[in-house]
This record gives structure tokens, C-alpha cells and sequence, in this order.
């Protein structure tokens, strides 16, 4: 009965805040975003051995002030000479730090963040949708109209007043209720567009690039974006597979194994968390497609067998059994004693 293990209750409601899948949530983004997550365990006043709750600190307001010695200490709280939050000074033991899977290039303790290498590219992801807001907020005049009347002479140049009159004329005509839509003048004017596409400055081909960059460094298959592009059902059932298989189940070991730690369930040796995604549609058809095979295997095994191209011990290796004593007869050898 799960719900009389000592944890049940604090794993469905983990802190007052948040439930199971908020707390797990936060955990994740804050080792993606950081490279790991603080959490505080409080205790009810009495009980050393008892957690009542896990607190997800903010990595930014956490001062960690390192031990001299990194490479000789037994557990990892000894690692720590002082845990601040803000002003508040925390016990060491009780806090435990979730760790991601990237490199330690920067740190002995903390692993790195996986946005650290990208920041170039958040960097002009940012730069770029600013960039489209400027243009699409002070791009100022769209074009002109160039006088083009001419003379025997040359150029007939337009008086400050005609400019004027041309120019409170042109605001009477829109595409909007009530305004004209065409225009009528004795001028000869031509329309010199000044504007600049966005689509020619490949800003959307840019985003898309970097999008691409970024989410591969942060292990997600691009195709499943909506920038992907790649639609077909077939390919969205891979990408999904291949979204649990290389990155949602080694993340979710990497996590429970880490959950086992801060609860000190390895201490015990009773109790173990797992996650198991066996239930999902989506590796239930690799379950079947399995199945499948395996009859198929069988199958012909089992001809092969009848057709006395193999004998009953080969049959066995075949479907994955080991052999048997005095199991090297053929299938016709059954027959003949069945006849006697």
C-alpha cells in the first residue's frame, strides 16, 4: 500500500506552493536555466529524522561559501562552510542541491548551465524581435511622391503652397469609410516607396536558425516546434519517441535517483522513486511492434523446426531458451516415435 510509505503525502504536495508535477517542473527549468536547484527541507520542531517539506530556493539569491578543501570531503554538504537565502543563514544539511547532467568547466560543485554556451544566440533572438518591434513602430514614411512635371527646359520644380495643397489633398484619400480611393490631381506625381521588408533583412530565416541551435542544446527535437515544419504523423510519432527514449526518461533517472538522495532513501534501503512511462501510448506501440516480432519470430522458427531444417535444441537458442539434454533431435524423430 503506497500510501502508507513515509513520504506519500510530501510527495503529492510537496510544499504548501505547489503539488507533485509544479514542484518537478520548477526543478528542471531551474537545472536547465542554471545548471542546479537548491531546495530546502524544514522539519517539524522535534524530529531531526522527519521532512515535512521541500522548498525550491531561487539559485540567484543563494550564497554558497565554499569549504578550502573540495577534493577530500565524504559527503557533499561538507563541501559548504555557509548557506545563505538573502539574509537568512540556512542549515547546510538541509539543503540539497539538484544537479543537471552538463560538464563542471566553471565550478568543482556546480555543474554548468546548458544556456551558457547559447548566450550569443539568446542574445540575437532578443536583439531580433526588438529590432522587428523598432522597425514596425518607427519606420517612419512608407515612400513619397516625386514630382516628375517637366518642361522644355527641364524639371518643373513644385512652389512650397502647391506642396502644401498636394499634400492636405492626399490625406482625403484611404481605403477606410467615407475617404476617397482614388486619387485626383493635375500634378505629375510618381510614388518612390522608402520602406524597407522585413522579409528582405531575413530576420524570420535568422529566428528560425537560432531557434534551432537553441533547441538543440537544450535537447529538444526542433521538429516538435511550431516552427518545425515537419507535420506528417509518422514523423511527429518518432520525434516523440525519440523525445522520451534520449531525453524525458534519462532526465527523469537523472532526477528520481537524485529525489532518493534528498529524502535519504538510499539510507533505508527499503524504499526507491521511479518513473515509469511504459503506459504512454506512445511506447505502448513499441510494446506491441516487440510483440509482433516475437510471433513472427516464432513463427518461423517453428516451421523451420517442423521442416526438420533445425533440431529441437537449435529451436530453443532460437526463441532465446537454452538448450536441453539429449535435445539435438529433429522433428522427424518425434513422428517416428509417436508411429511405435
Amino acid at each position: 500500500d503506497l500510501t502508507k510509505f513515509e513520504h506519500y503525502n510530501l510527495l503529492q504536495t510537496p510544499n504548501v506552493r505547489q503539488s507533485d508535477i509544479q514542484f518537478r517542473i520548477q526543478v528542471l527549468m531551474n537545472i536547465q536555466s542554471y545548471g542546479f536547484c537548491p531546495v530546502l527541507k524544514t522539519r517539524p520542531a522535534g524530529f531531526k529524522k522527519t521532512i515535512s517539506g521541500l522548498y525550491i530556493l531561487s539559485p540567484e539569491l543563494c550564497d554558497f561559501q565554499l569549504t578550502d578543501k573540495q577534493m577530500s570531503q565524504t559527503r557533499y554538504s561538507d563541501l559548504f562552510k555557509e548557506i545563505k537565502y538573502g539574509n537568512t543563514k540556512l542549515p547546510i544539511e538541509d539543503v540539497y542541491i539538484f544537479t543537471d547532467l552538463t560538464p563542471y568547466s566553471g565550478s568543482n560543485v556546480f555543474p554548468d548551465s546548458r544556456l551558457l554556451a547559447q548566450s550569443k544566440v539568446l542574445t540575437i533572438i532578443k536583439n531580433n524581435y526588438n529590432a522587428r518591434a523598432s522597425i514596425m513602430a518607427n519606420r517612419g514614411a512608407l515612400g513619397a511622391w516625386v514630382n516628375t512635371a517637366t518642361d522644355s527646359v527641364g524639371l518643373v520644380p513644385m512652389t512650397d503652397e502647391e506642396r502644401k495643397t498636394v499634400q492636405n489633398d492626399l490625406r482625403r484619400y484611404n481605403l477606410t469609410d467615407g475617404e476617397y480611393t482614388a486619387i485626383v490631381t493635375d500634378k505629375a506625381l510618381k510614388w518612390e516607396s522608402m520602406s524597407y521588408p522585413i522579409k528582405d533583412l531575413m530576420m524570420t530565416e535568422q529566428e528560425v536558425h537560432d531557434i534551432k541551435t537553441l533547441a538543440s542544446a537544450i535537447g529538444y527535437p526542433y521538429q516538435r516546434l511550431a516552427h518545425g515544419g515537419d507535420t506528417t504523423f509518422n514523423n511527429q510519432n518518432e520525434y516523440k519517441k525519440t523525445l522520451y527514449q534520449d531525453i524525458i526518461i534519462p532526465e527523469a533517472l537523472n532526477y528520481s535517483q537524485q529525489l532518493n538522495d534528498c529524502l535519504e532513501l538510499d539510507k533505508e534501503g527499503r524504499y526507491s522513486i521511479s518513473y515509469d512511462y511504459n503506459h504512454l501510448p506512445i511506447m505502448q506501440e513499441d510494446i506491441v511492434a516487440k510483440y509482433r516480432a516475437d510471433l513472427i519470430n516464432t513463427n518461423n522458427v517453428k516451421i523451420q523446426w517442423e521442416l526438420n531444417a533445425i533440431s529441437y535444441n537449435q529451436m530453443l537458442v532460437a526463441l532465446g531458451y537454452e538448450e536441453v539434454a539429449e535435445g539435438n533431435y529433429y522433428y522427424r524423430d518425434t513422428i517416428t516415435e509417436n508411429i511405435m
